[in-house]
């Protein structure tokens, strides 16, 4: 019962997502199209529509990158990074998390680096960089120790131990 109105949650958010989506495109507010394309990508995310998980946030990184906000741009490139490792196309995925990666030393966003860290660490695994995996991996889990937010210490946590592991 929990699982399907979770799932049901998700779904409804979708929804509500593609109609704000329609929304802001009409006002033309840029900023607002970046923050509901970039929501849509986690949720395209948690039901497994990669490849709109990754159209979503490939838009909003070409927005964001017009719009000169480095830090969105970085989450977005983050968000396009696990859409395609998860879908199986690392090679593209590690591209895209290098880009995010860079971006977040560039404007020393510890946020960002911490998120697009342990992207990048998970697809340099993926395609069998396991030095370099896991000085990323390492340098992101010491950043995410600095953060509030546990969910991505853990997270980071995890892909350290992935990256041991491999």
């Amino acid at each position: 019962r929990v699982r399907s109105s979770a799932a049901s949650d998700v779904y409804k958010r979708q929804v509500y997502g593609r109609q704000a989506y329609a929304l802001v495109r009409e006002l033309g507010k840029p900023d607002l199209v970046i923050r509901v394309l970039n929501i849509l990508s986690y949720t395209t995310k948690a039901l497994g529509q990669w490849e709109e998980s990754a159209s979503c946030a490939e838009e909003a990184w070409q927005l964001a990158a017009q719009q000169g906000n480095r830090i969105m741009e970085a989450d977005c490139l983050a968000r396009v990074a696990d859409a395609r490792i998860n879908f199986g196309q690392p090679g593209e995925g590690v591209t895209a998390a290098r880009a995010a990666y860079a971006i977040s030393l560039d404007i020393e966003h510890t946020w960002s680096q911490v998120l697009s860290g342990y992207t990048l660490a998970r697809g340099l695994v993926e395609i069998g960089s396991y030095e370099e995996a896991l000085t990323i991996a390492l340098q992101s889990t010491e950043a995410a120790h600095t953060l509030t937010f546990s969910v991505l210490l853990i997270v980071n946590l995890l892909t350290l131990g992935i990256v041991y592991q491999a």
